[in-house]
C-alpha cells in the first residue's frame, strides 16, 4: 500500500476549517531486483519500446541503479525518475551536472503528487553527489510545472536556412567511418565543445557507447588527408557540427535538405547564410544546485545562471548527448 496522507486542519478567520493534505510517499533507490520492473514501467508509460530503455541504461558508462528513484505500490512501480551523471562546460570550465530524465508515472497514479516528490528527491540526490547544476528537456506543456521546482528555461536558438553550396577549396567531404576514427572524433569534440555553454564533456567510452548511436549520416571534413571536422544530420536537420567555425559552411553543404531546399541548424553555427526563419526554443531548462563561480562571477541562483548563458551566446545542446 502507498503511504497514507497526513491531514492538517487550520482555523480560518471565518471559523471555517481549512484542510491541507500533505502526501508523503516512500521513495526508494532502484536495485537489481526491480530493474526489470522499471523497464516494464517505462515501456508502459512511454511510447518508446522496452528495449530502448534497456539500451539507454546499458549504453551509459556513468549509469547508477541507485540514481533511479521510484515510488512503489506494493510490488508495482507507480512512478519513477532518473538522474543522469554528466559534466558540463560553462565559461570554459567543467561543472558536475545532473540530468533529469525518464520521469514517468503510470496513468492510474497521476495527479497524486508523486512526480513532484520525486523531483524534490532528485535534487537531494544531486546534492549528495556534489552536483552543481541540473539540466532537463521539457515539452511546452510542462515548462511551467518544472519552473515551480526551480528549473529555468535557457534560450536555445535554431535557424532555418537555404542549404549552402560547397565553396571551400582544399576541404574534402567524405562519409565517415566512426569506428575507425573514434580517437579523432573525441579529440575534435574536446577542442570545440568547451567554448559552448551547456555542452557536455565526453570520455572515449561515453562517445562510443552513448553519442555515436545517436549521430546519423556522419560526414567528415578533411584537409591534406587529416580529419578536421564532422557533421551529423538527419531529415534536413543538423544534429551536430563539430570543427573550426570556418568549416561550418562546407560541412552544412553535406546535409540532405528538406523538400523545400532548407535545413535547420542550431544557433552555434557560424557564417552568413540565406536565412528563412529563426526561433528560440525554451524547452531546455537548467537549475542551480549549489553556488558556482564562472570566471570572476559568483552565480547563486538559477535565474542568474540562465542570464549568464544568455549573455554568452545562449545554450548549446549537441544531439549526441540526448538523454
Amino acid at each position: 500500500m502507498l503511504a497514507p496522507s497526513l491531514t492538517f486542519y487550520f482555523l480560518c478567520g471565518s471559523l471555517a476549517l481549512l484542510r491541507v493534505i500533505i502526501i508523503m510517499y516512500k521513495i526508494e533507490n532502484l536495485d537489481q531486483r526491480d530493474y526489470e520492473k522499471w523497464l516494464d514501467h517505462c515501456d508502459e508509460v512511454f511510447p518508446n519500446p522496452r528495449e530502448y530503455f534497456k539500451r539507454h541504461f546499458k549504453n551509459d558508462p556513468d549509469r547508477f541503479l541507485s540514481s533511479v528513484l521510484v515510488i512503489k505500490d506494493g510490488d508495482e512501480i507507480a512512478s519513477a525518475i532518473r538522474v543522469f551523471h554528466r559534466r558540463s562546460f560553462l565559461g570554459g570550465k567543467v561543472f558536475s551536472m545532473g540530468g533529469i530524465g525518464e520521469v514517468a508515472t503510470k496513468e492510474k497514479y497521476r495527479g497524486k503528487g508523486m512526480a513532484s516528490e520525486l523531483l524534490d528527491a532528485a535534487v537531494s540526490c544531486m546534492e549528495r553527489y556534489g552536483m552543481e547544476i541540473s539540466q532537463l528537456g521539457a515539452g511546452s506543456r510542462v515548462i511551467n510545472y518544472y519552473s515551480k521546482f526551480g528549473w529555468r528555461s535557457a534560450p536555445y536558438y535554431e535557424r532555418t536556412i537555404k542549404k549552402p553550396d560547397p565553396d571551400s577549396p582544399g576541404v574534402n567531404l567524405l562519409p565517415l567511418d566512426a569506428g575507425k576514427n573514434l580517437p579523432s572524433l573525441v579529440r575534435l569534440y574536446g577542442e570545440y565543445a568547451p567554448k559552448h555553454c551547456g555542452a557536455l564533456c565526453r570520455s572515449d567510452a561515453y562517445f562510443e557507447s552513448w553519442s555515436l548511436p545517436t549521430l546519423k549520416n556522419l560526414t567528415g571534413a578533411y584537409e591534406n588527408g587529416e580529419l578536421v571536422g564532422y557533421i551529423s544530420h538527419n531529415g534536413g536537420f543538423c544534429l551536430e557540427c563539430i570543427g573550426p567555425d570556418r568549416l561550418h559552411k562546407a560541412l552544412l553543404s553535406a546535409v540532405t535538405p528538406k523538400e523545400d531546399g532548407t535545413i535547420s541548424v542550431p544557433g552555434y553555427i557560424s557564417g552568413k547564410y540565406e536565412q528563412v526563419s529563426e526561433k528560440v526554443k525554451l524547452s531546455y531548462m537548467l537549475r542551480l544546485i549549489r553556488p558556482i563561480t564562472v570566471g570572476s562571477e559568483l552565480i547563486t541562483s538559477s535565474d542568474q545562471l540562465v542570464t549568464y548563458i544568455s549573455e554568452h551566446g545562449g545554450f548549446t545542446y549537441f544531439k549526441g548527448d540526448s538523454f
